[in-house]
């Protein structure tokens, strides 16, 4: 897919109207495609790389009987 980092030092101000504008287009967006916009954001500003995506480390879990 390709290196996938975020730009830490880049800030976009922009003006109201802009805002709205993003609002109303991501409102018409289908919830499977805000899902993956946000984890292609969530992958980039943490340096994951989202096809081999880590494996949870389960070793910190234990399991309880409860009765």
């Amino acid at each position: 897919m390709g290196d996938y980092r975020l730009d830490r030092t880049h800030f976009d101000a922009f003006k109201v109207e802009k805002r709205q504008s993003e609002c109303s287009y991501w409102s018409q967006v289908s919830i499977v495609e805000r899902l993956k916009s946000a984890f292609y954001l969530t992958c980039a500003s943490y340096g994951i790389n989202p096809e081999q995506f880590p494996k949870m480390d389960k070793t910190h879990f234990e399991l309880k009987k409860r009765y």
